[in-house]
């Protein structure tokens, strides 16, 4: 067993008996301990106020508070826990009112959100891997661009070099729509490739009735189709992988503002406050 499966089957262990603790202790003490509900409200506020947290230390790498990885762990498994936490603090029923409902579906929104980056960020680095190189997703359009122009240069200079149009008017009709165009977000996501292989098979089709100087430079035309297309591959899943965290931070500080809000209105009706 390798270290990491060591790892993940360990705390696996650990936030199962954990879950199982906090369950026990509610059908124990629930009944008898007074107000049980505020200790599992305050115990799934600092949960949530330490799985925020996870944002501010990538923030502050330079401060000594451990490894990226460490807290990386942690804040998964403490988000899963914190799930038997909410479980345990609506006592297993369906949330009624819509305070409760709008806090029940944010709650919802962050952990499937996460679950969702998860497993992102341990898929896509492995598809990009197979992919090759190392692409800057914020330089992306400037590579499509530089593709594009050094496309038009070598279908025009094909052109003058060959003193025939062919290649150029083959270039317009079906090429450069393709260099041109935008990528199509999902479906580079779903790995669809359908559209290069379409045109790679009209370069192919085209070789038959060219001459070997003409052969050499749709090879150089077809390579550049194939930089293109993994471009928008890295494009579209780099892209990917930043945007579920427009859903799960925003959402994060949402379900905290929510919990102190809750917590005001509980303490408010508590202590007799209009």
């Amino acid at each position: 067993m390798s270290r990491d499966s060591k790892r993940i089957l360990r705390n696996s262990i650990l936030l199962l008996l954990a879950t199982v603790a906090v369950v026990c202790m509610h059908l124990r003490f629930s009944a008898t301990i007074r107000k049980f509900d505020y200790l599992s409200g305050w115990a799934l506020l600092v949960a949530i106020l330490f799985l925020a947290g996870y944002n501010l230390r990538k923030r502050f790498t330079f401060l000594p508070l451990g490894s990226s990885e460490t807290w990386l762990q942690w804040h998964i498994y403490v988000g899963y826990f914190t799930f038997a936490l909410f479980a345990v603090h609506l006592e297993y029923r369906v949330p009624t009112g819509w305070f409760e409902i709008i806090f029940s579906i944010i709650f919802a929104i962050v952990m499937l959100s996460g679950m969702a980056g998860l497993f992102l960020s341990r898929q896509i680095p492995k598809r990009l891997t197979v992919l090759g190189g190392e692409v800057i997703f914020e330089r992306v359009p400037t590579y499509r661009q530089q593709i594009l122009d050094r496309a038009e240069k070598i279908a025009v200079g094909a052109s003058a070099e060959t003193q025939s149009a062919t290649l150029l008017d083959f270039y317009t009709k079906n090429l450069r729509d393709f260099l041109a165009a935008r990528p199509v977000f999902w479906r580079n996501v779903l790995g669809n490739g359908r559209g290069l292989f379409r045109v790679l098979q009209q370069v192919e089709d085209l070789k038959r009735y060219t001459n070997e100087r003409e052969r050499e430079i749709l090879s150089e035309l077809a390579a550049l189709l194939r930089d293109k297309r993994r471009l928008e591959f890295h494009y579209s899943l780099q892209g990917l992988l930043k945007a579920w965290l427009f859903i799960h931070i925003p959402f994060t500080y949402s379900l905290l503002l929510f919990t102190l809000v809750h917590l005001i209105l509980v303490f408010g009706f508590s202590t007799g406050a209009p």
